[in-house]
């Protein structure tokens, strides 16, 4: 084929669109059906390469994401903390590059996860369910509707990515799911409860009761240690009793145990939303819902991250919602699917 080649940079992180279709391939080959958008590539430090007009087939090759370099089975190993004392100072960590995989620390004795009954609060319901869902919004040029009759079930134990280009709607379906936004029509069951009319404070308090959250930006409290930050979400969520389980046991069960007094400033980026994701468990949530959780990391510790939330979900028995446009994370989900024109489609279906 004729190519033009051209390094990529890592403030763009974005294959832009061309004049053909786009074509991507899951980890066996097989092309996965997703609308026409930018994407995340699978490594930002590779070339881009500007394949002529309706080369499907070479850019299928280009893009084609690899598989995952954590083995299924296989806990991520890596050397402990330094000692209290220690005279190397740790530095502040940034996100390793791709040509240096990086290891994520996991102390030698994490907290061991408990099985939860993967049933919902009421019979036949689902943790979280969305039946004929609208919802748009007034724009100048007249009203946009970014989510059409959408209906979504999201069962304990499995995690769901939903997929699409940029300015798809991905992000407003998240927070239709996490009852931050109202349907302008539809219905949103949490743990079998009708919550789309409740009241404001009495959305806040399903929020509270049933739900974690894990953000793009980490948002972790800078002059607070790793255990702080999550004992901080255990007393807003907790207030006035025990919470399910203590901060300390939080960290060890995403493997930090060992940098519990760290600050921010001392972890890398995939140690520090690793703390965000101890932070979301928090109070015992049912559902955890993501955006873009990876999006800052490198590719070695956004694997190692999704890993970690496959496993806890299928451990711990959550309902687990990730948005994103990032193809390396289809991988780890047991449903893709793709928000495109307001219409939600199932994708790809992975075998457990």
């Amino acid at each position: 084929m004729t190519a033009k080649k051209k390094p990529a940079g890592r403030s763009t992180g974005q294959f832009e669109k061309v004049d053909c279709e786009y074509v991507y391939l899951d980890e066996h080959g097989v092309p996965i059906d997703l609308p026409l958008g930018t994407y995340r590539p699978e490594d930002f430090e590779e070339e881009v390469i500007e394949v002529d007009e309706g080369d499907e087939e070479a850019l299928a090759a280009v893009l084609a994401p690899r598989p995952a370099e954590v083995p299924a089975d296989q806990p991520l190993q890596a050397p402990a903390p330094p000692s209290v004392g220690s005279s190397d100072e740790p530095a502040a960590a940034a996100p390793a590059p791709a040509s240096a995989p990086s290891q994520v620390p996991v102390p030698a004795q994490a907290a061991a996860p408990r099985k939860r009954d993967a049933a919902a609060s009421k019979e036949g319901h689902s943790p979280l369910e969305l039946r004929g869902v609208w919802r748009g919004f007034q724009g100048g040029g007249g009203r946009v509707e970014v989510l059409k009759d959408v209906s979504l079930d999201l069962a304990a134990g499995e995690l769901v990515v939903v997929a699409g280009p940029s300015g798809s709607g991905k992000s407003t379906l998240l927070s239709v799911l996490g009852c931050l936004l109202r349907p302008d029509k539809g219905t949103v069951r949490v743990m079998g409860r009708d919550v789309s009319a409740l009241a404001e404070t009495e959305l806040q308090e399903v929020r509270r009761r049933n739900m974690g959250f894990i953000f793009q930006n980490i948002y972790l409290m800078a002059a607070l240690s790793a255990v702080e930050n999550v004992r901080v979400a255990l007393d807003i969520k907790s207030p006035g009793g025990p919470p399910p389980r203590q901060a300390g046991e939080l960290l060890g069960l995403v493997g930090m145990g060992g940098y519990a007094t760290r600050l921010p400033r001392e972890l890398s980026g995939g140690q520090c939303q690793r703390v965000a994701v101890a932070r979301a468990l928090a109070a015992g949530p049912r559902i955890i819902l993501a955006d873009e959780p990876t999006a800052a990391l490198d590719t070695d510790n956004a694997l190692a991250v999704m890993k970690l939330l496959k496993d806890l979900t299928a451990d711990e028995g959550l309902a687990t919602a990730v948005v994103t446009h990032d193809v390396r994370l289809f991988q780890f989900a047991d449903r893709v699917l793709s928000l495109d024109a307001g219409r939600l489609r199932e994708v790809r279906r992975n075998e457990k």
